[in-house]
Formats: structure tokens, C-alpha cells, sequence
């Protein structure tokens, strides 16, 4: 009597608009044959959690549905409607005392919070991404006028998925194999390898899944990125920024996906938990230059564009320092006649008074705990000044170098993702226009960000409620005159506040981006960074950053450049808040 499934979810994480599709058959059961069953009807309930080892718990159960057989004598059940209230995007910064995310370097709490586009480094996610599975059984009766009961040794479940806070774009290809469909997101989105998009966002792609994008010196903005997808990717370590100075040099530093950053330094065991498979990173001028010194550095030495790229680190191969030719002071064999032959010295101009290369190494090198561009500890160690931060415990360190050290040639990182490019040129407008930063939340569940750059207009518009006013006074021994009383006056007035912005000649891939705009249900206006003073100061980010907006604009044309020459376009955003002004 085992009921098998006969379709369900080809690939492990969908978004939650997905067609959720479900098919059980128990050909016994339904057929009647050898015990005839009455009122037959399979029964689905959905279990969704945030923790993976109590997910079949009932408490998780949001729902239980039915249905009847069908002709061909199966369940079918459709799960959308049922999963898609279930995720949500994240606006605000995740709270975690052990994992702090940060705002101008102060950590947030339950009183201290801020928008999630102002992130100094990383944050997880709150309710962005859930576990999923179905269990499934039959119901039925031995006797025409019985009620159905649940039918023992029926009962069966599904694959565990992940479905996340997004939608499919209409025009991908769907994979089927056998009777599952889907699309493959680990291998469209994942940070995987170094031609991977990498990233949760629906920015144009360039060659090598690269994205351009364009920002002010001091505007925010973050990434969101699959940190974890069940034990089908590696967890990256971190985020590269390499800045292309205007000098023509090139510098770089890491941002380190660990615990102090508000990211994970270790994932919890197994796949513990949704708040880790999807992180935000603040990776615009606003962010970085909060929270990175060197970063703002490079704004005042002049920063025309930066990349920034997931990575993930890699043992170094070990040369032994014996061999390594003197790029930098190592422990060397001394050259000469006795009684020097047979002694190491530390660099070429060392003394030559250790008898092996062990003792020469262990008196002049160790393991030592590695620092950030600011001089704080971080959780890696490694070996001596010059070697790379690869070893995330002293003694893993102390045993990977016992008589030598990693190559200094050999790269240490591996790419997970393409080198996206962001080039600050929103500073300077022509003839002074003021920028308007927008933020949309994205067909990934993210947030993606367009700086309007060109001439930009504001309308206000009001509303009156009016009423009549008696003139004169009425309520003394005598009517008097009142000059300011009298006639028709405002109870009180209604403003609404609405601004058209155009874009500067565009191409055509971010025409199309431009589409997503249109069709997303959350768009905001984000103001630019500011230098606090205080962690007081701070708190006015609950309402300074994020001004919520309705787009007024309701029809959008696909314009290339064969058609239409040139590409610009105008939209018009209304604030969704209405200043109401004191009554009278």
C-alpha cells in the first residue's frame, strides 16, 4: 500500500511563486482492489521552518490541503499559494548578538537598527529563504456510511527544498527530466566558480557573467548572495575590492565573510539553518567607505572604478624555505669554508649561527595571528610576517609548515563569481542635476539600484479640506469684528510629494533591466552616506535612509538602438507618505 511520488521539485531551491507542483499514487488504495476503500482522497501537509533538523516537526506544519483522485488516479496538488506568504524580503539589519551587523561600526540591537541597504559589511537574512517538504497520505473508509480516516502504511514525504522570497523570469527555459521540472538556480546564481554570476540580482550581464553598474562616491547599496544551498556549494570566505585608482595603480583588500562582520565564519552543522544560505553584503562607496579606511583612502586619492568578487581560500602549496629564492628575508644555507658551511642564517645578511633550518625558522618566523586593514585580530593565522592568512587555528598553522612555508607565488583564494565593476561617475551631474537614488526589490528576492543622474523634477500637490468660518466673536457679552476670522478656511492639508527622473543615454541590456523596475512591488529612494558623529546619531537612520515610493509610471517600451537610435528614459515616483499638517 506505499503511496509513491510521482512528481516534485527537479532541482533543491525555488522561488516561492514557483509551480509548487506535488503528484502521490497508491494504485491499491485508489483501485479498491484487494480491499475496497469509500471515500478515498490524498492528504498533503506542509512543513516550512528555518531549522532543518526540526523541520517535520508538527509545529511546522502551516497548512494541510486534500484532494481527490483524478482520472488517471493521483493526487495533484499545487503548493504556490500556500508558500508564497510564507518568505519575505529583508529590509532591516539581522540581529544576532554573535554575528553583529553593523551601522558606522556600531553593532545593531532590538532598539538599534537600520535599513538593510546601510550595512557596513554583511548580514543574514531574516525571513528571505525556508525549508520545505511535504508529507502525504490517504484517507478512506472500509464502509460506505463510515467517516475517512487516515490510512495506515500510506503515508509518505518528499525531498526537502528551499524556496525563496522571488519569482521566474518568463522567458527561462525549464529543465524536465522524466516527470520534475525546474530551473537550475545553483548553476545561474551560485557562487560556484570564477565565470559565475555569483550574485542575487538582475543587473545586466557582460561578458564572464560580469556586471556594470555606476553609483556616487557616497552612495549605499548591497549584494545579496547564496552563502550556503544545502552541501551542493562551498561556503565563500569572502568578498575582493580591487580599486582602480586614477593614477593608473590598483589596490585591494578583503572583506572576510566571518562572524565578527555580521557574516559566518563556520556554517552551523550540516544545513542548520535558513538565516545562513542567504547573506547581504554592503559593497557601494556608502558602505565601503564606513567601514573600511583604505576604501576611503582611495576616494581621496582619487578612485575612478572597483570590482568586487566572491572568493573562496585555498591551502597554499608549501616551497621549502631552504630552496625559496630571497624575494624576502627566509632562512638560507650559509656559503663558505668552514666552520660556517653546515650553518643557516636568517636572510642574506643574517648571522650564521643556527645549525639547522628548523631552529633558524623557529627563531625567526612562527605563526602568528593575521589583522584587517584596520588593525584588528581576525580569525586566521599564518606564517611569519609575509605568509598569506590561509589557517584558521595556530596549531593547523604550526603543522602545515614544519620546515617551510607557504609559496609566496601561489595564489591563495579561488574566484566564486565574475569581477563586478562599479565606476563612480553619479558625483559630478551635468548642469548640477541632482541624483536620485533608487532601490527595487529584485525577481531574486534582492535589491538592485539605479542613480538617475539627468535632470529630475518635483511636483507637490496638495489636498484642502476647507470649512466656513463664522466672523467676528460670538462667545463674549458683544459681537466684535476679527479680522483674521471669517470665511473659508483649511481644516487641514494633505501633501503629496512626487518626482520624474530620466536616465542618461543607456544600453540596451540595461533597457531591459529597466523592466524589472516596472514589475516590482517595493521601490525605494535611498539618501546618500553621512559622517555621524555619535551612536546617537545613528538611530536617525530608522527614517533618513529610506523613503518608500509608488511608480507612477504604468507602461514601459522595449527600445533598442535599431529602432530607436538612442535609449533614455523618464519614470515618475510618487512617495507613498502623506505629510499631513497640523489641523486648525
Amino acid at each position: 500500500m506505499a503511496t509513491t511520488i510521482e512528481q516534485e521539485q527537479l532541482y533543491p531551491i525555488n522561488p516561492s511563486t514557483f509551480h509548487w507542483m506535488y503528484v502521490f499514487r497508491n494504485n491499491t488504495i485508489v483501485s479498491g482492489v484487494p480491499v475496497p476503500y469509500w471515500n478515498v482522497s490524498f492528504n498533503a501537509a506542509i512543513f516550512l521552518g528555518e531549522d532543518y533538523v526540526s523541520l517535520g516537526s508538527m509545529n511546522n506544519v502551516i497548512a494541510e490541503t486534500k484532494t481527490v483522485p483524478n482520472n488517471a488516479g493521483v493526487g495533484i496538488f499545487n503548493l504556490q499559494r500556500f508558500l508564497e506568504s510564507y518568505t519575505a524580503p529583508q529590509y532591516n539589519n539581522y540581529l544576532e548578538n554573535s554575528r553583529p551587523v553593523r551601522f558606522h561600526g556600531v553593532a545593531g540591537t532590538t532598539d538599534i537598527y537600520f535599513p538593510i541597504h546601510v550595512i557596513d559589511k554583511y548580514s543574514q537574512n531574516d525571513n528571505c529563504i525556508r525549508f520545505v517538504k511535504i508529507g502525504a497520505n490517504l484517507n478512506g473508509a472500509l464502509q460506505p456510511n463510515l467517516p475517512a480516516i487516515p490510512i495506515n502504511g500510506t503515508a509518505t514525504t518528499s525531498n526537502t527544498s528551499l524556496c525563496f522570497n522571488g519569482y521566474i523570469q518568463s522567458d527561462f527555459a525549464l529543465t524536465r527530466i522524466g516527470k520534475d521540472f525546474g530551473f537550475d538556480y545553483t548553476n545561474a546564481y551560485a557562487p560556484i566558480s570564477p565565470n559565475s554570476y555569483g550574485i542575487l540580482s538582475d543587473a545586466p550581464r557582460w561578458s564572464n557573467n560580469q556586471t556594470l553598474q555606476y553609483a556616487g562616491s557616497k552612495e549605499y547599496g548591497v549584494i545579496s548572495f547564496f552563502n550556503q544551498i544545502f552541501n551542493d556549494i562551498e561556503k565563500p570566505d569572502g568578498i575582493e575590492i580591487v580599486g582602480f585608482l586614477s593614477d593608473g595603480t590598483t589596490e585591494s583588500f578583503l572583506i572576510l565573510n566571518i562572524d565578527a562582520n555580521g557574516g559566518t565564519t563556520t556554517l552551523n552543522a550540516g544545513v542548520a539553518q535558513t538565516a545562513e544560505h542567504i547573506l547581504f553584503a554592503g559593497v557601494f562607496p556608502g558602505n565601503l567607505r564606513q567601514a573600511h579606511s583604505q576604501f576611503a583612502g582611495w576616494i581621496q586619492k582619487g578612485l575612478d572604478c572597483y570590482t568586487f568578487r566572491l572568493y573562496k581560500d585555498k591551502p597554499a602549496p608549501i616551497k621549502s624555505m631552504s630552496k625559496s629564492a630571497p624575494q624576502y628575508d627566509v632562512c638560507i644555507r650559509c656559503e663558505g669554508e668552514s666552520p660556517i658551511l653546515d650553518t643557516w642564517k636568517y636572510g642574506e645578511r643574517g648571522e650564521c649561527r643556527y645549525d639547522t633550518i628548523t631552529a633558524c625558522e623557529r627563531a625567526n618566523y612562527g605563526c602568528e595571528r593575521c589583522l584587517d586593514h584596520e588593525g584588528n585580530p581576525t580569525g586566521f593565522y599564518r606564517w611569519g610576517p609575509f605568509g598569506p592568512c590561509i589557517y584558521f587555528d595556530e596549531e593547523a598553522c604550526i603543522k602545515a609548515n614544519e620546515g617551510g612555508g607557504p609559496d609566496p607565488d601561489e595564489p591563495t583564494i579561488d574566484y566564486l563569481s565574475g569581477a563586478h565593476k562599479i565606476c563612480l561617475n553619479c558625483d559630478t551631474q551635468p548642469k548640477g542635476f541632482i541624483p536620485i537614488r533608487i532601490t527595487w526589490l529584485n525577481s531574486m528576492g534582492g535589491w538592485d539600484y539605479y542613480t538617475f543622474n539627468m535632470k529630475s523634477s518635483t511636483q507637490i500637490k496638495t489636498k484642502r479640506n476647507d470649512w466656513q468660518q463664522l466672523e467676528g466673536s460670538w462667545n463674549k457679552d458683544s459681537w466684535n469684528p476679527q479680522g483674521f476670522k471669517g470665511g473659508k478656511k483649511a481644516f487641514s492639508v494633505n501633501t503629496i510629494r512626487s518626482i520624474t527622473a530620466n536616465t542618461n543615454y543607456i544600453s540596451e541590456q540595461e533597457a531591459q533591466w529597466f523592466e524589472f523596475l516596472i514589475n516590482s512591488p517595493e521601490i525605494y529612494i535611498i539618501e546618500e552616506w553621512e559622517a555621524w558623529r555619535s551612536a546617537t546619531d545613528i538611530q536617525k537612520s530608522y527614517e533618513k535612509y529610506v523613503t518608500p515610493v509608488l511608480l507612477k509610471t504604468s507602461s514601459f517600451k522595449r527600445k533598442t538602438v535599431a529602432n530607436d537610435n538612442i535609449i533614455q528614459y523618464s519614470f515618475k515616483f510618487e512617495q507613498s507618505r502623506t505629510l499631513n499638517t497640523q489641523p486648525v
